[in-house]
């Protein structure tokens, strides 16, 4: 995908979480960028979706299911718990990322890693598709996939 857009600068960004921010590195890595490079950032709002108190430290991919239909039963504006994060407010949070970055980073191809629910969410925010049913376009793990 990238080799079809020559002489474009790549930038990616990452979240803080681990699993994200080593596949971000292993990507960039591939295209000659190192995590110490400009290229390369953490960004702490490219972070999980907070599943809320009653989830947290417990393993939420055995909770999606009834994560998703709370989400499209509230039309997304429902998070899990008392205290869950709403797709909603994901969708808020990842749409001011790209917007910085698409102003700090003008005609550069941007990359980010995340995690499912975090690129589902962004990913129907960027493309005008429903928050609530975001899960319906799944990604499989490490794809690459154009929001542009």
């Amino acid at each position: 995908m990238m080799e079809s857009m020559p002489g474009k600068k790549v930038h990616f960004v990452n979240s803080p979480f681990s699993r994200a921010k080593e596949t971000g590195a292993i990507v960039a890595a591939a295209v000659g960028i190192k995590e110490d490079s400009p290229n390369f950032e953490i960004n702490n709002d490219l972070r999980e979706r907070f599943f809320g108190k009653d989830l947290e430290l417990k393993k939420s991919s055995e909770h999606y299911p009834t994560l998703w239909k709370e989400d499209e039963a509230s039309n997304g504006t429902k998070g899990p718990g008392p205290d869950g994060e709403s797709a909603n407010a994901v969708a808020e949070r990842i749409q001011g990322v790209v917007k910085g970055l698409e102003e700090k980073h003008k005609d550069a191809i941007i990359i980010l890693s995340a995690h499912g629910d975090i690129c589902t969410i962004g990913l129907a925010a960027l493309t005008g598709s429903p928050i609530s049913t975001h899960f319906k376009n799944g990604l499989a793990n490490c794809e690459l996939r154009p929001a542009n």
